[in-house]
């Protein structure tokens, strides 16, 4: 007896679902096997992650994502949380096994994560529902909420007193939270519509746009003892983020606007060098020597060997290029 002809929606469907790369326990990655280190960027304008391999200092996948990826952290050696300001969940992309899956719920709008091993808890911003999440991994997953200010930003934490530091772009202000009960602590106001934010030895580095008729072109150090601005370095148009060398002897800050990186002392909090990049420079990250330095618009990722403080390698990318995590000789 000849079979019916299948119909062609339904033979179209099947054959999505046997090619889309999920499986019933999430979306499967094509990650390399491989023992270089690997550099993993993720897209702003595409729902996509490009792995680098930093040996050969050149692409070798471009991964295609559920999503757009908002931010990523790196929770241990085999696992890696990514929000998404499309989804309703944290997502979490395990190494061994190359499984992207919901990880926790917490609402669209997580634009920021940051990652705290020492208690094991990820705070995450969402900018939609100007709030404050906490989920704490290290036993059982707990979620808390904080109400924020409108449009929380940037994040940075205080190991010293356990405290968290959130930026809210449209209330020009930066609130400090208990990390262990979120309890409001303090609200400054430092640089109208802040954005970049880092934790340096008590005190408080800032930056962001400024005022919309006059855009901001300095650094603040915020002393959290003396309650005040202490220092204010004049570096590129719009400085929004920020970043230190392992030892914490060099300050590197982003500058979007002038595309631009200034190198700071620590010590003295004064301007040591700077270095053109590629066009609206958005996110960075250091590592042994080298930083890297994602272009929203230029399309590259740039390394800059920090001793020296000259580029070595600029690298396209597709568009919109943003967070970065490197991998250590995953295997």
């Amino acid at each position: 007896m000849i079979m019916p002809k299948m119909p062609l929606l339904l033979t179209l469907v099947i054959f999505l679902i046997m090619n889309s790369g999920c499986t019933g326990e999430g979306h499967k990655l094509n990650l390399p096997d491989t023992k270089d280190n690997l550099l993993l960027v993720s897209h702003l304008k595409n729902p996509l992650l490009t792995v680098i391999d930093l040996n050969e200092q050149e692409i070798i996948r471009e991964l295609e994502l559920p999503f757009i990826v908002s931010d990523m952290v790196k929770i241990n050696e085999n696992e890696i949380i990514i929000s998404s300001q499309q989804t309703d969940s944290l997502y979490s992309l395990r190494l061994d096994d190359h499984i992207l899956e919901p990880f926790v719920e917490t609402g669209k709008g997580i634009n920021e994560l940051i990652f705290i091993e020492k208690t094991g808890t990820v705070y995450a911003a969402n900018s939609l529902k100007n709030e404050l999440v906490k989920v704490s991994i290290q036993d059982d997953i707990i979620v808390n909420k904080k109400n924020t200010e409108e449009h929380p930003s940037s994040l940075t934490y205080n190991p010293d007193r356990d405290e968290i530091y959130l930026a809210n772009v449209y209330d020009h202000s930066i609130q400090r939270f208990d990390g262990d009960s979120l309890e409001l602590i303090d609200t400054l106001t430092i640089v109208d519509r802040p954005n970049g934010l880092l934790y340096y030895d008590q005190h408080l580095i800032a930056g962001g746009h400024g005022a919309t008729e006059e855009l901001n072109r300095d650094v603040f150090i915020f002393s959290l003892s003396e309650k005040e601005t202490v220092h204010q370095l004049t570096t590129g148009l719009m400085p929004i983020d920020f970043v230190k060398t392992d030892d914490s002897e060099r300050l590197y800050a982003i500058s979007h606007g002038s595309h631009e990186v200034y190198e700071i002392d620590p010590e003295t909090f004064s301007v040591l060098r700077k270095i053109e990049v590629g066009f609206n420079p958005y996110s960075s990250l250091y590592h042994s020597g080298t930083l890297f330095i994602s272009t929203l618009d230029g399309h590259t990722v740039t390394l800059i060997e920090t001793e020296d403080f000259q580029i070595y390698k600029e690298i396209a990318v597709a568009p919109g290029p943003h967070t970065m995590i490197l991998l250590e000789g995953i295997k």
